[in-house]
C-alpha cells in the first residue's frame, strides 16, 4: 500500500491503466489519478467528498477501478461543461 498512489499505475489495475493514458494521454494522470487513487486507498476524505458531490457512490469508490472512477467524473465534467456552453 505505501507509495501505491505516489507512480504509476496509481493503485488501478495495470491494463486498465494502459488503456486510460493510451485515450486520455499521461499528462492527464498526474495529479487526477494519484487523487482518485487516494480517495479509494488511503481514505482521503476531502477528495471521497469531492467525489461524492459531482455523483460518483461510495459505493463505486470502494468497489470500481481507479480508472473507472476517473472515467465517471470526466464523464460528469463533460456534462457540465455542456451546460455551460
Amino acid at each position: 500500500m505505501a507509495g501505491m498512489c505516489d507512480e504509476p499505475p496509481y493503485g488501478a489495475n495495470q491494463k486498465s491503466y494502459k488503456l486510460f493514458v493510451d485515450i486520455f494521454g499521461e499528462v492527464g494522470t498526474l495529479d487526477f489519478l494519484p487523487n482518485v487513487c487516494r480517495a479509494k486507498y488511503k481514505g482521503d476524505e476531502k477528495i471521497r467528498k469531492a467525489l461524492v458531490d459531482i455523483g460518483v457512490s461510495s459505493y463505486e469508490i470502494d468497489h470500481d477501478d481507479v480508472t473507472l472512477i476517473a472515467i465517471k467524473v470526466l464523464k460528469e465534467y463533460a456534462k457540465v461543461q455542456s451546460k455551460v456552453r
